[in-house]
């Protein structure tokens, strides 16, 4: 199996729906892992080329990849030309979760199933996502200058929050 997560940029709120959100995605991280192997994260920021062990297991197998809303990622990756996967070889860790009466949320999940605090979902994560996946209010101070100055938006990126970027 190939386990993945993304972490993406969109200038349209996700709550507009996941087809309005990914018509101009951005594919910054990928975390992965094949098989038994560690956890990876493909910084796309820093390489837009599929690390050769992620493209080998997508491309030259037919390994089920399983994400946590798989729709999600499937189509975010397939709208930035990441990579198109079939929906056949698509797992939805989430829907699996619901199947079972389970909540879907991976922090609660987490809890549920005492996953260890190093390997669960950090605590502090969704102030992280929402920082770097969604345009900074008018008034923000701390934002990347370059892409203001290419785009006239501003954003929190690697260069402007490293800090917060590592985590």
């Amino acid at each position: 199996m190939i386990f993945c997560d993304t972490e993406t940029f969109s200038e349209v709120p996700i709550t507009q729906g996941l087809y309005r959100y990914a018509e101009n995605v951005e594919v910054m991280i990928v975390t992965y892992a094949v098989c038994d192997a560690p956890v990876r994260l493909w910084d796309r920021t820093l390489d837009p080329t599929m690390p050769a062990e992620l493209s080998t297991a997508i491309e030259l197998t037919d390994a089920p990849v399983v994400a946590h809303n798989s729709s999600f990622d499937r189509h975010v990756l397939a709208k930035a030309n990441v990579v198109d996967l079939p929906i056949e070889r698509m797992r939805c860790s989430m829907t699996r979760a619901l199947c079972h009466g389970l909540p879907g949320g991976l922090d609660i999940l987490c809890q549920i199933f005492k996953v260890a605090e190093d390997k669960a979902k950090l605590k502090d994560g969704r102030q992280l996502m929402h920082l770097f996946t969604k345009p900074l209010r008018e008034d923000a101070k701390n934002y990347d200058q370059d892409v203001f100055k290419r785009t006239g938006m501003k954003r929190a990126t690697r260069n402007s929050h490293p800090e917060q970027w590592a985590r």
